[in-house]
């Protein structure tokens, strides 16, 4: 009976030292600059989720901005732990990473120019030339349409300029840095889309090594934000409240 408590023992021990261990470690949170997401390495929401993550975990998290490409080789070299925001399109099977609690929703729209047709689905964008941003992922079944003429730019603003020059006739992007761009060039008057229906939507997670530490923090990490999930405050900190921006000039437009 003595050596059954004795071994209880060191095994309660032993998963408090590797649960101490596992929170002292460094551990390198990966990402990439999105407009109003990730800004830099201190500003953006999903890094505002990642510190709250990081405050009430314990977890010892430092963040990592490079380009995106750079961001995803590193995850696959393992020179980082996780990467953020994870999309499964970033992958080509499920064994290379282990996915987190989803916490948000990549939500691709069509956006023209006020007055003309709305676009609303793949369908739509057939036989026109449509502008996308390098490095940004899209749901295959759109991107690899061979019907869709796309035309690909540097950054979200270079999409919103050629699309007032006409040189595209429309612009797809996820809801947040779409309308970041078209604010921050003077053209959010100018602009339409529909907000109630996205053309394309993709789950948005936090992506871990696929290895016994990979799926310790997944499990940690997973905790926390369903507890945040629980509690309304994922919601409140992910909606894109950049969209009642949007609605009050499109009210004030139409009068």
């Amino acid at each position: 009976m003595q050596r059954i408590i004795i071994l209880f023992v060191i095994l309660i021990l032993s998963g408090l030292i590797h649960g101490n261990t596992l929170a002292k470690d460094k551990i390198i949170f990966g990402t990439f600059f999105i407009p109003y997401r990730v800004i830099n390495e201190d500003q953006g929401n999903f890094i505002d989720l990642t510190k709250i993550i990081a405050r009430k975990t314990g977890l010892n998290i430092k963040i990592i901005m490079k380009p995106a490409k750079r961001t995803r080789r590193n995850f696959k070299n393992k020179k980082i732990d996780v990467i953020f925001p994870g999309l499964d399109v970033f992958f080509t099977s499920e064994s290379e990473l282990i996915g987190s609690y989803v916490f948000d929703t990549k939500n691709d729209y069509v956006f023209t120019r006020r007055g003309e047709p709305l676009l609303k689905t793949i369908k739509d964008l057939e036989g026109k030339k449509i502008g996308i941003t390098s490095g940004y992922p899209y749901q295959k079944k759109l991107i690899n349409n061979p019907l869709i003429n796309f035309k690909k730019a540097e950054t979200d603003i270079h999409n919103v300029r050629k699309l007032f020059k006409k040189r595209i006739d429309a612009f797809i992007c996820e809801e947040n840095s779409g309308l970041t761009a078209f604010i921050d060039t003077g053209m959010i008057n100018k602009v339409q889309y529909d907000p109630d229906n996205p053309l394309s939507k993709l789950d948005v997670f936090y992506a871990f090594q696929n290895d016994e530490k990979g799926k310790k923090l997944a499990k940690i990490v997973s905790k926390a934000l369903k507890e945040m999930d629980d509690d309304g405050s994922l919601k409140k900190l992910m909606y894109p409240k950049i969209r009642m921006l949007y609605k009050s000039i499109s009210q004030d437009t139409k009068k």
